[in-house]
């Protein structure tokens, strides 16, 4: 049974009133009263304030009171719990290498110490699969959502299942969406949008945070009007709960912005994309990789309204950042890849862009598989290259393979209408008249975003 000092912290979060669920688990931690218990509670209010130092004390502080605990599940249980916040407190801080032996120990401790039914162990697995996510184990992190599901399934009927229910079908829409699975994406999140709604209230950060993943996913499939209000309503919890300059709070506007970039408003897109930046810079500092994945979209964004040597220049801080801490092969350095090829493309460094998006594609297949729907983009780029290189036939294979992935979204996304237009430019310039005809009409029949 938890302690009088965490029923009265978790009553009050769940009122979402975070600021004084987090002075009174100061107090109660401050006290001495349940370190463990209530270190668990603090340490997550640290971390969704962004203040990870604080985070690390108290989860550092909860640790050694299990030692004077006596050896035994129970014990076990509370150290899983603290290792996982650990975990969680890392993974906000970008920092991997660091999370990977914590997460590796709250796992081991999580299978042999809670019961098959118990729904308080699906959270220590989420944030072990979370972390797997990060690091592009994909595999890994859906084999873990998986246990947290059964687990979650086999709970006795009342708040806490719907509560593990709601956390890891969240996790698990997630991975679909990363995975190109929009459809079955939506589904779990909406699931887990319900039940956290009832389970930890329509204002929780819980709830935010499912929000923007259900409009990452409506972004990702081209259902733009759907995914802005979405990240809205995230963005009014958020600051509500934790503050305007809360981490979260960042990658709200990050999302914001990369909706007005596919939508093509870049005017609209760039104060967005430049707030996320200020917010998370003043929380991680300037060479953080959040901060650097803010930066190449602002890039994106900058670029297309002319700034390009701006942009070549952030996108390649962007680059060197992520290289310094996943290596040359993870997915965003792919994506920064891809937008360097593009500047360097326009202006008539076709070689060099040939280079570069043929690097990207295999990174992103690498990671992402074949058939993924996020390879569509370079493929289109690498065939306009070829096909001012000469290289026709080239060309129109990688057009009709971005067609091809692009199946799994929504029938009118702009990169289908790029994509048409642009095969039809090269089969009017192979004097395929009917065929060109046809392709453009197709892009003139789709509805704008």
């Amino acid at each position: 049974m938890p302690s009088p000092a965490v029923v009265q912290i978790r009553s009050l979060r769940g009122r979402a009133d975070y600021r004084s669920a987090r002075s009174a688990a100061r107090r109660a931690w401050e006290s001495g009263e349940d370190r463990a218990g209530v270190s668990i509670e603090l340490g997550r209010l640290d971390e969704e304030f962004g203040d990870y130092p604080a985070a690390e004390q108290v989860l550092s502080g909860g640790l050694q009171a299990t030692d004077q605990l006596p050896v035994g599940p129970p014990r076990d249980r509370l150290r899983a719990a603290l290792l996982a916040m650990r975990v969680r407190v890392y993974r906000s801080q970008g920092r991997f290498a660091d999370a990977s032996p914590v997460a590796d120990e709250a796992l081991l401790l999580t299978q042999a110490a809670f019961s098959p039914g118990d729904p308080t162990a699906c959270e220590p697995l989420v944030e072990v699969g979370r972390l797997r996510q990060d690091v592009e184990d994909i595999d890994g992190a859906e084999q873990v959502f998986r246990r947290a599901g059964e687990i979650a399934d086999k709970a006795a009927e009342g708040p806490a299942k719907s509560a593990a229910h709601a956390i890891t079908l969240g996790a698990l829409g997630a991975l679909e969406r990363v995975r190109g699975r929009y459809a079955s994406a939506e589904q779990w999140l909406r699931q887990a949008l319900e039940l956290g709604e009832t389970a930890f209230g329509p204002n929780s950060l819980e709830v935010a945070n499912v929000l923007n993943d259900l409009g990452i996913t409506f972004k990702f499939c081209g259902r733009f009007s759907e995914a802005k209000p979405l990240y809205l309503r995230a963005l009014t919890i958020i600051e509500g709960g934790v503050g305007s300059e809360a981490p979260d709070v960042a990658s709200i506007y990050h999302n914001l912005g990369g909706l007005e970039h596919a939508r093509g408003d870049y005017l609209a897109g760039e104060p967005y994309a430049r707030k996320a930046i200020e917010i998370r810079e003043r929380a991680l500092g300037a060479d953080h990789v959040a901060v650097a994945a803010d930066k190449a979209a602002y890039a994106s964004i900058i670029d297309r309204l002319g700034r390009d040597d701006e942009a070549e220049s952030c996108l390649r801080q962007a680059v060197a950042v992520l290289e310094a801490a996943f290596g040359p092969e993870h997915y965003e350095i792919a994506v920064n890849l891809n937008n360097i090829a593009a500047i360097l493309q326009r202006r008539g460094e076709l070689a060099e862009a040939e280079t570069l998006y043929r690097r990207s594609l295999r990174m992103k297949e690498s990671g992402l598989g074949p058939q993924h729907p996020a390879l569509a983009n370079t493929l289109n780029n690498l065939a306009v290259t070829c096909q001012r290189l000469g290289r026709a036939a080239e060309a129109e294979a990688l057009f009709r393979r971005a067609l091809d992935v692009l199946q799994a979204v929504e029938p009118d996304h702009p990169t289908i209408r790029r994509t048409l237009r642009n095969y039809a430019k090269l089969m009017g310039s192979l004097d395929r008249t009917q065929e060109a005809a046809a392709l453009t009409a197709r892009a003139d029949e789709m509805t704008t975003p």
